[in-house]
């Protein structure tokens, strides 16, 4: 399996004395995007969306919340208006769980009138988690690596995503970005999966296995590029991400972020000494 699990490098610099000049730079704001970002998944749990507007670099905070009509559709001829969490806020909430087999697409109209619409999102099935264990950490007292055994069904075209969670924190910075297809192993076991650095005694892991489509596999590739494998010269200029989602009106118009269809497996343990 091509594992895109981001190891964080090392980096040696040039350490120096020299004279410091404060240089103001005039930089242009740029036009605000529209961004767009959520799941629907085969969990029994509320899922939620954003709709925002970005902001300049140098603002901080949350990103402005659009209050718009926002409208989910299956395959099935289910239709579900989604509320708003708090006026004003940008957050949706997907009461229900999504199905193994739909396909899901977003409609959403802007204050403005402006109507945007996700490519549709096959929710896919995804195989179970064979078995999870504990494997010590020679280098480190008291800590042990968490590894996972599963396996590809028959079949190119499987693309997959790993989230853990640590005494139930979702562990979300960017070399925790894990992702594969199965171009290289297909129908066949997938043997001593490790997302992580070890873990602590006594701490609950949990490993969540979820299916994801070809589009959302390729717009993960180009955020790992962007947001873990920086930090040399030679690094790609970082730039606006374009998602799956698009003014029905205006192909020209970019849109971040991506709405994504995916079912889960999950496995649990606690880190004790065996």
């Amino acid at each position: 399996m091509k594992l895109r699990y981001i190891i964080p490098a090392l980096f040696l610099g040039f350490l120096g004395v020299a004279c410091e000049d404060v240089v103001d730079l005039d930089l242009p704001e740029g036009e605000a995007l529209l961004v767009v970002d959520g799941s629907i998944t085969t969990k029994d749990t509320i899922h939620y969306l954003t709709v925002a507007n970005t902001v300049s670099y140098d603002t901080e905070g949350a990103l402005p919340g659009i209050t718009a009509l926002v409208v989910l559709r299956d395959d099935k001829g289910r239709i579900d208006t989604l509320a708003e969490t708090e006026p004003g806020s940008g957050i949706y909430a997907i009461t229900s769980p999504g199905v193994v087999g739909n396909t899901y697409t977003l409609e959403i109209e802007t204050p403005d009138g402006k109507q945007y619409q996700s490519s549709p999102e096959f929710l896919a099935p995804v195989t179970e988690i064979d078995s999870i264990y504990l494997e010590e950490d020679e280098f480190e007292e008291d800590q042990y690596f968490v590894e996972f055994n599963t396996f590809d069904p028959p079949g190119f075209g499987n693309y997959y995503r790993w989230k853990h969670y640590i005494d139930g924190e979702f562990q979300n910075k960017p070399e925790n970005l894990a992702f594969a297809s199965d171009e290289f192993v297909d129908g066949n076991p997938v043997l001593g999966l490790r997302l992580s650095e070890s873990v602590e005694l006594g701490k609950l892991y949990k490993v969540e296995q979820l299916s994801i489509s070809k589009a959302y596999f390729e717009y993960l590739s180009v955020l790992q590029t962007q947001t873990a494998f920086v930090g040399s010269i030679f690094d790609p200029p970082p730039a606006p991400i374009e998602g799956n989602v698009f003014n029905i009106r205006d192909e020209n118009e970019l849109v971040a972020g991506f709405f994504s269809a995916s079912d889960v497996q999950t496995q649990s343990i606690v880190v004790r000494e065996p």
